[in-house]
């Protein structure tokens, strides 16, 4: 499914988006949506300039927007798994991503997959957002 998928949105796409965003409620900035292929599957990866939001939130508080932005669009974006950390990539395919027990990624979220219900776990790495600062 995710090869034919990927080809249908960037036949007629150009496959980035660019847009101006006040996602995180903080000062507008910046925010790249790209998709991205693998062998298997695809994936959306929102590319943003942390150094804008460090200004004038902790990485406590952007981690927070993050979890509840994720949490609250699942129901409208379904996925088989997202992820937040710097400079990640997208490599481990969804259907054995719940397998993994180290640590893969600063955030990782994935849904469960009994009863189509709308429960996500969340796993956090021992480090932030920033890819430095250990987690207490």
């Amino acid at each position: 499914m995710g090869k034919p998928v990927y080809e249908l949105l960037t036949q007629y796409y150009y496959g980035e988006i660019n847009m101006n965003s006040k996602i995180f409620e903080a000062n507008q900035q910046e925010i790249n949506i790209s998709l991205e292929m693998t062998n298997d599957f695809f994936g959306f990866l929102i590319d943003f300039n942390e150094e804008e939001l460090i200004h004038v939130l902790s990485l406590d508080d952007i981690e927070n927007r993050i979890i509840d932005f994720v949490t609250e669009s699942f129901n409208i974006l379904q996925f088989g798994y997202a992820f937040c950390d710097h400079e990640a990539k997208l490599e481990f395919p969804p259907r054995e991503i719940a397998t993994y027990k180290e640590e893969l990624y600063s955030l990782l979220f994935i849904p469960s997959n009994k009863d189509h219900s709308a429960e996500i776990e969340i796993r956090k790495g021992s480090w932030k957002l920033d890819g430095l600062t250990g987690r207490s």
